[in-house]
Parts: structure tokens; sequence; C-alpha cells
């Protein structure tokens, strides 16, 4: 269920594709391997993706805080909680 929404006049418009009512949902990252959208929800530790081309979307983690993330060269994700990395 997706809904489009008009921004500031002379923007684009967003859509919004999944709402998982995350508690500080940020860092939207491209995997382009993938092609694929992941984003985190920090103090939870949940990590989510979004395949456009299906228009599916999914809680991939749940575990520790996850303060960042990263692709790797070999397409994994490099999850990071700010003390260590997994």
């Amino acid at each position: 269920m997706s809904e489009v929404r008009d921004t500031d006049a002379g923007s684009v418009p967003f859509e919004i594709v999944a709402d998982y009512a995350c508690e500080t949902g940020e860092n939207p990252l491209w995997h382009e391997r993938e092609q694929r959208l992941y984003w985190t929800d920090i103090p939870p530790g949940r990590l989510f993706r979004y395949d456009p081309k299906s228009e599916k979307h999914e809680q991939c983690y749940e575990g520790r805080p996850v303060g960042g993330f990263t692709i790797q060269m070999d397409g994994s994700l490099l999850l990071w909680d700010g003390n260590y990395l997994a």
C-alpha cells in the first residue's frame, strides 16, 4: 500500500512504501547489486529492506541497536552498533 505525497513546490514527490512505525528510522542505503533499499530503526535494532521491482518489504534483522551499516565489496552488509562490528 503506497501513498504519494507532494512536497514543497518544485521538489520531487515522495512515496511511502512501508510503515513500520520506526522509533528512529534512518540511514536509507541503496544496494546496487540487489536493487533493494535498506534502512534501520536504531534503538530497537531492526533493519528493513524494500524491493521496488516486486514492491515487497520486510524486516531482515532484529538484535542489537544498529547505529549504521555499509555494503561491503562482496555485497554483504556490515552492521555497527557503536561498540563492535557484526
